[in-house]
């Protein structure tokens, strides 16, 4: 099914899957590797269509994952002008094999600013809201 494009607005909020793979550690903490983007976009889920278990359900290994939970408020005041926070629902030409109507994206010059982007989104106010093994014990 094709879904329209909305706008995400700014009390809302953004999902982001990450791997145990970026975190500390000795301190469990997430680190500002875990933001890794597929060419120029993050790709994130939109609270209003998903949930935490529903972005981390479509993972291989959920149970290897954490979810956190951006404001999207805070992303937009980080940004900077550096990216976007875009409602990007699948399928599209592009990507028709997903049907993903919470599909979203942090959108921006990755290549040019990565550092700096993951950087922003750090300091972005987020919060675990899916704990995986690894953060639990």
């Amino acid at each position: 099914m094709k879904y329209p494009k909305e706008e995400i607005l700014d009390e809302e909020f953004v999902y982001y899957r990450v791997h145990d793979h970026y975190l500390d550690k000795k301190t469990k903490q997430i680190t500002k590797n875990a933001f890794r983007p597929q060419g120029d976009d993050l790709s994130v889920d939109w609270s209003r269509y998903s949930t935490a278990q529903k972005l981390n359900d479509r993972a291989k290994k959920p149970e290897k994952n954490s979810v956190i939970r951006f404001h999207v408020e805070a992303l937009r005041n980080k940004a900077g002008g550096e990216y976007t926070v875009e409602h990007d629902p699948l399928p599209t030409e592009v990507v028709p094999d997903i049907d993903n109507q919470a599909h979203s994206l942090i959108a921006g010059n990755w290549q040019a600013n990565k550092t700096s982007i993951r950087h922003k989104l750090f300091k972005s106010r987020f919060e675990v809201v899916l704990r995986s093994a690894e953060l639990t014990d």
